[in-house]
């Protein structure tokens, strides 16, 4: 039985919380003809999350609906439902979920998942206060349940597990490798650093030492031929020494 709604209760829903403010004025503004049974709505929902309906499917006795998948589902599929919430009543105002309840949530997960269209929720009201799967974290334990998953999708679903934790080893093994490659070449270019810095300070060292042995070679050679009166242009081509190196070295002789 569709359930009149207003043009202002066509809201987009964001959360439980939204769709149960709505469900109570319903209840209040309804005849309370049957009030002390369970009835089991769906509230059928644009892929904006914008009320389209709501559907009264069952009632049932006064603590237990029959809920028929195929019929919860007709209406949803008829006004092209992206997306549907779940909602029942407990006439008893307690509104934790019962086993049965969790059950029958998770078969409709599944129908829905045919259909191609999402179960977004169930909720569980009274007259005051409300249970939501979704908010409560229920629906992601339900989402994850295989109860009611065909065999063959639980094998698929088994198969695509386990490619997918085999390529994220696979970029873990890649990451690592790569990782541990940059640790193992910044620590062989360091080492190849300082072997050419040693390398290169024996090269320099070596030839700084032959120059400054050159160079003390010839002042000794330049003071020799200083003391024996020789000119000082034949000192400089004798010593390599230029001349004002050798007289520099005359005046400290003298």
């Amino acid at each position: 039985m569709d359930v009149k709604i207003t043009e202002q209760e066509r809201i987009r829903v964001v959360d439980g919380q939204d769709v149960f403010d709505i469900m109570r004025r319903i209840l209040l503004r309804e005849e309370r003809i049957d009030q002390d049974k369970e009835h089991f709505w769906m509230v059928g929902l644009d892929p904006s999350n914008r009320l389209l309906f709501i559907e009264l499917v069952v009632i049932g006795g006064s603590y237990s609906a029959t809920i028929r998948p195929a019929e919860t589902f007709r209406v949803a599929v008829w006004k092209n439902a992206a997306k549907v919430v779940l909602v029942h009543n407990h006439p008893g105002e307690a509104v934790k979920p019962s086993d049965e309840d969790k059950d029958i949530t998770d078969r409709l997960i599944q129908v829905g998942r045919i259909l191609n269209i999402e179960v977004v929720d169930h909720l569980v009201i009274a007259s005051e206060t409300f249970f939501s799967f979704e908010m409560s974290g229920l629906m992601v334990e339900l989402r994850a349940s295989t109860k009611y998953v065909p065999p063959y999708e639980v094998a698929q679903r088994i198969r695509e597990a386990a490619e997918k934790a085999k390529a994220e080893g696979l970029e873990r093994g890649i990451r690592r490798g790569i990782r541990e490659g940059k640790i193992d070449g910044m620590r062989e270019g360091i080492e190849q650093g300082m072997e050419k810095e040693k390398e290169e300070g024996l090269r320099e060292g070596l030839q700084e030492g032959e120059d400054k042995g050159r160079k003390e070679r010839s002042i000794e050679i330049a003071e020799a031929l200083l003391t024996k009166g020789i000119a000082v242009g034949i000192i400089s081509e004798s010593s390599g020494l230029s001349e004002e190196e050798i007289l520099e070295l005359s005046a400290h002789c003298d």
